[in-house]
C-alpha cells in the first residue's frame, strides 16, 4: 500500500498537481474587518437587485506574506483597521450608484475591487508594504460574499 501511495505522490510531482516540499513556502495570513452601509441597485440585473436597495456590508481585508516582523506580527492590526476605515469612508451612507468608478453597476465584485486599489494606495502611507495585501472580501449578507484578489488566475469561460 505504501508504494500505492508514493507512486501516486512521484505522479503528482512530476506532472506538476502537487508541488515538491522544497518548493512549499510558509505563509502567513491575517485579516480585519469594517462594516459599512450603503443604497445601490444594479442596472444590468432583472430581478428584485435591480430595485433601489441596501445593505449593511461587511468587509474583510486580508494580508499574506513569508516574513514577520521583529515583533512577530506580519502587519499591526491598527494599522490594517486604518486603511481598510479610510477606503470605506466614501462610500459610507451613500448610494453607490452615484459613484462614477461603479458605472451604475456597483456589484459586491465592484466594491471589493474598488476596496482593494483603496487600500492599497493607502497601506504604504501607514509603513506597510502594498504587496502584503491579499484580498478583499465584501459581504452583502452572512450567506452572499465576493473577494477580490489580483494574485489570483482567473479564467472566463
Amino acid at each position: 500500500m505504501v508504494i500505492f501511495f508514493r507512486i501516486i505522490a512521484w505522479f503528482l510531482t512530476h506532472l506538476h498537481l502537487f508541488p515538491p516540499r522544497d518548493m512549499v513556502k510558509t505563509m502567513y495570513k491575517a485579516r480585519v474587518e469594517a462594516e459599512f452601509s450603503a443604497a445601490h441597485f444594479l442596472s444590468h440585473y432583472r430581478g428584485k437587485c435591480e430595485n433601489l436597495h441596501g445593505h449593511n456590508y461587511k468587509v474583510r481585508l486580508w494580508v499574506k506574506g513569508a516574513q514577520l516582523d521583529e515583533g512577530g506580527m506580519l502587519a499591526d492590526f491598527s494599522l490594517l483597521k486604518k486603511a481598510l476605515k479610510a477606503a470605506i469612508e466614501p462610500l459610507d451612507h451613500t448610494n453607490l450608484n452615484d459613484m462614477e468608478i461603479f458605472k451604475n453597476d456597483p456589484s459586491a465584485e465592484r466594491i471589493a475591487r474598488y476596496l482593494f486599489e483603496k487600500a492599497r494606495e493607502t497601506l504604504p502611507e501607514l509603513g506597510i508594504k502594498s504587496e502584503l495585501l491579499y484580498a478583499v472580501d465584501v459581504f452583502e449578507s452572512p450567506r452572499s460574499m465576493a473577494r477580490y484578489s489580483p494574485n489570483t488566475t482567473a479564467v472566463n469561460v
